[in-house]
């Protein structure tokens, strides 16, 4: 299996805790999450939703059928992009808990549209994870630390940065990877698809991992939460993530601050490959 391939596969196994994570948020909402939920996406979907939800009249022939089905594909995928489009404006403007409506309805579409394991639903996938999980988490985080809870912050930190850690791992991999091809030092395996990175980490999401992954490093730093076996994997975190931006100055200096700060980098934990 490619890295490319791993990445999705990656965001795919993600999933099943988001929803998860969902049902279990879902089940105590109160009316301020309903009105997130509405103002987020269900007020700008309402109508478009009516035709895909309304059952069709008897159709007789195969060719009012499939023109029937057709339809219902197009208004699915228009209703894709709106509802990625709705979610990644929310994400922006830092309003994760009204983002994940929209990330999760984009993400029900597009299984409909394309299947429950498809490489179609990376976007999506993305989405949800930022507004749900690493964002969820880190607001969680911050709330339990301001209320000086420091061992359930610390949880919920480590959450975060393990999340960040693995998705961005899987990117410098496949980064790697295709330097390698270009390089003629070895070859894709046949059927490989070459994924971009800006196809799967755009400049919305770069903004979040700077600003969520700096506050943990800083919270690490200071004297209230622990730091022995944390500090060294957010900053290899950090190092992984200018890596992907070629900051080479910054990957080095957080690769260094990995290697010298915390024993947890004495295990064999952090690559020498990128």
């Amino acid at each position: 299996m490619g890295a490319s391939e791993k990445a999705t596969m990656f965001l795919l196994r993600e999933n099943t805790m988001v929803l998860a994570f969902l049902i279990v948020i879902g089940r105590n909402l109160d009316v301020a999450h309903q009105e997130a939920d509405w103002n987020g996406i269900h007020e700008k979907i309402c109508q478009l939703l009516i035709p895909i939800r309304t059952a069709p009249t008897f159709l007789s022939s195969a060719k009012e059928r499939k023109h029937n089905e057709e339809q219902l594909i197009q208004r699915q995928k228009h209703l894709i992009n709106l509802t990625r489009t709705v979610a990644q404006k929310l994400l922006f403007e830092g309003k994760h808990e009204e983002a994940i409506p929209g990330a999760l309805q984009s993400l029900r579409f597009a299984a409909a549209v394309y299947g429950s394991i498809s490489a179609e639903q990376v976007p999506s996938q993305l989405l949800l994870a930022e507004a749900s999980i690493a964002g969820g988490y880190f607001h969680m985080a911050n709330v339990f630390y301001r209320m000086k809870k420091m061992d359930i912050a610390d949880s919920l930190y480590s959450e975060v940065t393990n999340i960040w850690n693995t998705f961005l791992g899987e990117l410098v991999e496949m980064e790697i990877q295709k330097t390698l091809w270009k390089a003629g030092i070895s070859s894709p395996e046949p059927g490989t698809t070459v994924v971009e990175l800006e196809d799967v980490f755009d400049e919305a999401q770069e903004a979040e991992a700077v600003q969520i992954l700096h506050a943990v490093f800083d919270l690490r730093n200071q004297a209230y939460l622990p730091k022995q076996g944390k500090i060294g994997k957010i900053a290899l975190t950090l190092a992984m993530l200018y890596y992907l931006f070629l900051d080479f100055r910054k990957r080095t200096e957080f690769d260094t601050l990995a290697t010298t700060r915390d024993t947890w980098t004495t295990h064999g934990e952090i690559s020498n490959n990128f």
